[in-house]
């Protein structure tokens, strides 16, 4: 134990010089056989806004890093906090489902990545995302930008119940045999308010897609979507060609 902390000090002075933050694990909470709320303390330095994002550096042998949306920051005391889908696979999953308290790990960040406006309140937020985008959800509710945050989550149905702990109002959809079946499914049924609101859409590259075509065929204007795809089933190459399909029309 003393031989695996002295090696993770180590190589925590080195990430320091590559500009990077090191942190200390607090607590890791399992919030769904599925979900993990990791809870870390750093000599944080920069500042941070809701849907702003980090680099974790997941595997220091290999240099792999990965990217999540803390669903919080305290600035002052430097603790700050995740949510963590646990598939079963890939080297971003092993290393949040291997972390423990007391655990150093090396990260980048925050930066702007999808950033919710303070300055700029609304009567209500309707969001659309899956297990990635857990963290921005709670970033977007504890933002104060309205007291109204709805809409619908697609899950694994491992990870169905996460909501009641994370203390959010919006909907739990369970995943069908299609990933983005069913909260597609939604985006056609959701009742929309009468009132000015903005749209939140996150995650899977093809599912979001699909999603903001649905709204635009509604007579929502693109100007109250915001949009941000996390990942792609296909590769990163795909999800960037449709952010740019996106950007043009």
């Amino acid at each position: 134990m003393i031989l695996k902390f002295n090696v993770m000090e180590k190589q925590s002075e080195r990430m320091e010089h590559m500009g990077m933050t090191t942190g200390r694990v607090t607590r890791v909470e399992a919030v769904s056989p599925t979900m993990k709320r990791i809870v870390w303390v750093s000599d944080l330095e920069r500042g941070w806004n809701p849907g702003d994002k980090i680099k974790v550096l997941v595997s220091a042998s290999e240099g792999v890093m990965r990217s999540y949306t803390p669903s919080r920051v305290d600035t002052a005391t430097g603790e700050m906090e995740l949510l963590a889908h646990i598939h079963g696979g890939g080297p971003g999953s092993d290393w949040a489902d291997g972390l423990r308290a007391g655990d150093v790990f090396s990260f980048k960040g925050p930066v702007r990545s999808f950033p919710v406006d303070r300055e700029a309140p609304v009567s209500w937020a309707m969001f659309f995302g899956d297990e990635t985008t857990l963290g921005l959800l709670e970033a977007l509710k504890t933002s104060g930008i309205t007291d109204q945050v709805i809409g619908a989550v697609e899950l694994e149905p491992g990870a169905m119940g996460v909501l009641e702990p994370v203390g959010s109002g919006v909907r739990e959809v369970t995943r069908q045999m299609e990933r983005g079946e069913a909260i597609i499914a939604y985006a056609r049924e959701v009742e929309i308010p009468d009132d000015e609101g903005v749209f939140w859409l996150s995650g899977e590259a093809d599912s979001v897609v699909a999603i903001r075509k649905i709204l635009l065929e509604r007579g929502v204007a693109r100007s109250r979507m915001h949009i941000k795809t996390y990942w792609s089933t296909r590769s990163k190459a795909r999800r960037k060609q449709l952010d740019l399909q996106m950007s043009l029309t």
